[in-house]
């Protein structure tokens, strides 16, 4: 199986850094977004979601 590293759906499982495709990588990227809260992220300001304030989480 060829991976082309340019598709956007494929980057690194977060656990056990081997590559990840298609939606499970996709699932990844979005439970990273939805679980950082909005204005943690020094130099990507703007990455995050307000989930995490919405649920009462601190």
């Amino acid at each position: 199986m060829t991976i082309d590293l340019r598709d956007p759906s494929v980057g690194l499982n977060a656990e056990t850094g081997s590559i990840l495709t298609g939606w499970p990588h996709v699932i990844q990227s979005l439970r990273d977004i939805f679980d950082t809260r909005f204005g943690t992220r020094i130099m990507r300001e703007w990455y995050a979601s307000f989930v995490p304030n919405l649920l009462g989480r601190l």
